[in-house]
């Protein structure tokens, strides 16, 4: 049924429906308003499913690629080192680590480049083609980027590790990851009451963060018994997400680039090897699962219900409490000298996954409930200009803390630190408008 009403509004403009009504179709629902809620908890569950999907196939190969890509380095550099042995310590060697981190830092920039050239295009093409549709098309381009960069992997006599940049080329289909997170947030947006938005938000995000407590678990296991069964495995579960979302056309959010930091850096400065940082990833991944699922939506109601708060107040509260910690979390990771001390830190670090959750739910409050898709579009394209910047300098800075000695490595933390204090200035100035959420009401 679904389906069907996909691709009626696709052909829609070539029949006798006008452009009014097109985007009735695409800004309130494409089902009658007494199904409103059936159809609700029908697009809540198709993000879980893909988004489980894209996630776990992402750590499936993130993860390995790390020490595939370091091995292959390392053979470069080292003559007589082999391709399966993943624990020589030469490996390790300033060299090999500054070029990994370096073609691991401009990949992230170069995977959201095209997302943020086509951000606009496709927002617009949405109107015409459906939401849905689009993300099925950046579904199969990420698909493709990542079966890119395994071929290349698989390759090192032929293909130079630098070339994994291209697979970001793939990415123009559908648009990568701002077109992801800009119709996700529409569709639910819409789909939610107000008063449940940003709960809403908190549970969709803590899907794949969930994913990739599991996918970490997966990864550890069967980097064990070859990155490559771990890189294909992830490949395979990418496929059945291009088929399952050409089908049945959902929505997910894709990765950031903080964890790839936070492996390297735990295998560089702890000496742990990528099998055993995975693990700690998992439980990052698992004490922000917990957060998002279980603490943050338990204090919201708190707020909205026993305190009486409006929810732009506690929207605008938890904003302020989580870049605070962030900032905190950052600068203790960077300073640590003890595994324990880092996590510590890990565990304050992990509020800033509630961030994003709570600024797009904020915004959603004050701006018409027609111009959403307009709103969550931009809001991508920043984050793709954030994350462009982002992915070089801590590149760079994790670089310089390798040439200044073992005490800088956390040198990109140090950064991002200081990066959520000034966050802090600005959120400490912002202030709301009483009962403008009700002067926007259609």
């Amino acid at each position: 049924m679904a389906a069907f009403e996909e691709r009626s509004e696709r052909h829609g403009s070539s029949g006798s429906a006008t452009q009014d009504d097109e985007q009735s179709l695409l800004l309130i629902s494409p089902v009658p308003r007494g199904s409103k809620s059936t159809q609700s908890h029908y697009i809540i569950f198709k993000c879980f499913f893909l988004s489980i999907c894209m996630e776990i196939s992402n750590i499936l190969i993130t993860i390995p690629l790390n020490q595939i890509l370091e091995s292959i380095i390392c053979r470069q550099l080292v003559s007589d080192h082999h391709l399966s042995n993943g624990l020589d310590p030469r490996c390790k060697n300033e060299n090999v680590q500054r070029e990994l981190s370096f073609i691991r830092g401009w990949q992230l920039t170069f995977d959201l480049i095209p997302g943020l050239l086509t951000a606009i295009m496709y927002g617009l093409a949405a109107k015409k083609y459906g939401r849905q549709f689009i993300l099925a098309l950046a579904v199969l381009g990420a698909t493709l980027a990542a079966t890119f960069v395994l071929v290349v992997c698989s390759f090192p006599a032929v293909f130079s590790p630098r070339l994994v940049w291209l697979s970001s080329t793939f990415t123009f289909i559908g648009g990568g990851v701002p077109v992801f997170n800009a119709m996700i947030f529409a569709l639910l947006s819409d789909a939610v009451h107000e008063s449940k938005r940003s709960t809403t938000f908190f549970y969709v995000n803590a899907t794949p963060i969930g994913s990739q407590v599991v996918g970490s678990l997966m990864a550890s296991a069967l980097i064990r018994m070859s990155v490559w069964v771990s890189a294909y495995c992830g490949a395979l579960l990418a496929m059945l997400a291009t088929l399952t979302a050409f089908f049945f056309s959902v929505d997910v959010s894709q990765g950031r680039s903080a964890p790839d930091i936070l492996l390297q850096y735990v295998t560089k400065r702890y000496g742990w090897t990528w099998a055993d940082s995975s693990l700690l990833l998992s439980m990052h991944w698992l004490i922000t699962l917990i957060l998002l699922t279980a603490v943050l939506p338990a204090v919201t109601q708190f707020l909205l219900q026993a305190r009486g708060m409006p929810s732009q107040t506690t929207d605008l509260l938890l904003a302020r409490v989580s870049v605070v910690a962030s900032s905190v979390g950052a600068f203790v990771i960077g300073a640590s000298t003890n595994v324990p001390l880092m996590a510590v830190g890990l565990g304050l670090f992990t509020l800033s996954y509630a961030y994003p959750m709570l600024a797009r739910s904020l915004l959603a409050s004050v701006v018409d409930k027609r111009h959403t898709d307009v709103m969550y579009t931009t809001i991508s394209i920043f984050e793709a200009l954030g994350s462009i910047i982002a992915g070089p300098l801590l590149s760079a800075s994790f670089r310089q803390g390798l040439v200044w000695g073992t005490e800088w490595l956390g040198l990109p933390f140090l950064l991002a630190g200081a990066l959520f204090g000034s966050a802090v200035i600005l959120l400490s100035s912002v202030g709301l408008v009483s009962n403008f959420e009700t002067n926007l009401e259609p």
